[in-house]
């Protein structure tokens, strides 16, 4: 593999002169030091994917081996594989499910094969066991890690779910109940949002989530009290999403209410108007089980459309809350950059605010990222860095690689990965919030700030 050694930033030049004397570096090394992480290193990648698929391959075989584990700190080893595991995903063909066959001890692993299976093996995924037994022996097995592989099964199965099967995931329990315990639907990312992510046309989505919502009401009566839960939870689901759909096309000007019972009578009154009939019934039943004043408050938020913003903006000032700073993200107007700094200047905490800004900020104003880059908690200055690099042009991006050195470490990494790696490794243009990121592994980077 053969490198660049002229798009070395000036510390860096001097930091490793013995290695750039020399134009080439073996695959082997390459992915040495990129697992290692520990320093700039794709700038120095000639670009042959393939061959780079090769070495990462030979390198996940190895730590995988048995000898591997010996004499090597666990949770390093655990970090070497996730980020093998990780590009390899990435990089590897779509079609190519077989590489990853000796890693299904593994969750990534389980879940970079399972998502490349074609349509008319999806369904093995619902019949791996899900036992320590049922995979091979290594010291790092999952046994005790059972609800993200729980986990990765099922992304996978959704993930490898072809158009024309989108039902299939609102009706996922049909497939899995044989396979999993009940303890193990607590922990399940949520299917149907990945129907109404994927489903593309609105009134075929709306339609077919209204007869799932239906079937799955007419569950709450049955006498198995785990089916009958389960029935529950989906339900609910499913409402919220159709109740925000249609929340968002009948904006409204209502005054905020300020007691629970304020709150309760706006509810069941707005519920009432024809724009909700569809679900009016539906949500009496479920509300029966509580969550109402929360129900309130989130139907009154996405209410607030592009011409009821600043209503939405004086509530946020004091409710703290990732659902009003979405709402926001969504109609601020595209000149709102002092709206904003009255959320996400001076604030101590992250309650979603950075990624709501984030999601808005148009490029023209990515330079108000700068005063962000430093924040003490550091998911928020990382947050505000990556997306400053997702939305600044080549130019300038290139113009800040020749002070590298100046930089802090971590930022010199994700600028180099940014401008030097393949596309599909790039650093994300948001870093969610850890426990969004633990409930996905999609969203995981092993490579970011927080190695997760």
């Amino acid at each position: 593999m053969g490198y660049n050694t002229g798009n070395a930033p000036a510390r860096y030049r001097d930091q490793r002169r013995s290695d750039l004397l020399y134009s080439h570096l073996s695959p082997f090394a390459f992915v040495e030091r990129l697992v290692e992480a520990d320093a700039p290193i794709w700038y120095r990648w000639d670009g042959d994917r393939s061959t780079l698929v090769s070495a990462l391959t030979a390198a996940a075989h190895r730590e995988f081996s048995p000898e591997q584990t010996s004499g090597i700190d666990r949770h390093e080893l655990s970090l070497r594989r996730r980020r093998l595991l990780w590009l390899l995903d990435r990089l590897a063909p779509e079609s190519d499910s077989s590489l990853f066959e000796p890693f299904r001890d593994h969750a990534l692993g389980i879940y970079s094969w399972g998502r490349r299976l074609p349509p008319e093996r999806r369904n093995e995924l619902t019949r791996v066991p899900i036992t320590t037994e049922g995979f091979p022996k290594t010291s790092l097995r999952w046994g005790t890690s059972r609800r993200i592989v729980v986990q990765a099964l099922v992304l996978a199965w959704c993930d490898s779910c072809p158009n024309e099967q989108l039902n299939s995931l609102l009706e996922w329990p049909e497939h899995w109940r044989p396979a999993l315990e009940w303890h193990d639907f607590c922990w399940l990312p949520s299917p149907e949002k990945e129907f109404y992510r994927r489903c593309a046309h609105i009134d075929t989505r709306r339609e077919q989530m209204l007869a799932s919502l239906h079937r799955k009401v007419a569950l709450l009566h049955d006498p198995n009290g785990a089916k009958r839960e389960l029935a529950r939870g989906i339900a609910w689901g499913l409402w919220l999403q159709l109740l925000r759909d249609v929340a968002i096309e009948n904006p409204g000007a209502e005054g905020q209410p300020t007691t629970t019972d304020e709150w309760i009578v706006w509810l069941y009154h707005t519920l009432s108007l024809p724009a909700f009939a569809q679900l009016s019934e539906v949500g009496q039943q479920l509300l029966k089980g509580g969550g109402t004043e929360y129900c309130a408050q989130s139907l009154w938020i996405w209410r607030h459309g592009k011409e009821q913003w600043k209503q939405l903006h004086s509530y946020s000032l004091f409710a703290q809350e990732e659902r009003v700073f979405d709402r926001l993200a969504e109609i601020m107007p595209v000149d709102g950059l002092d709206a904003w700094d009255d959320i996400v200047l001076n604030q101590p905490t992250n309650h979603g605010e950075v990624r709501a800004f984030c999601r808005w900020l148009c490029s023209k104003y990515v330079g108000a990222l700068g005063t962000h880059f430093d924040h003490s908690d550091g998911d928020w200055g990382a947050c505000a860095y990556q997306n400053y690099l997702a939305k600044s042009p080549e130019p300038i991006l290139r113009h800040l690689w020749r002070r590298a050195g100046n930089l802090p470490g971590w930022q010199a990494e994700l600028l180099d990965r940014r401008l030097f790696a393949p596309e599909s490794v790039r650093p994300a243009a948001i870093v969610e919030d850890i426990q969004t990121a633990e409930g996905d592994l999609r969203l995981q980077d092993p490579f970011n700030h927080r190695s997760f």
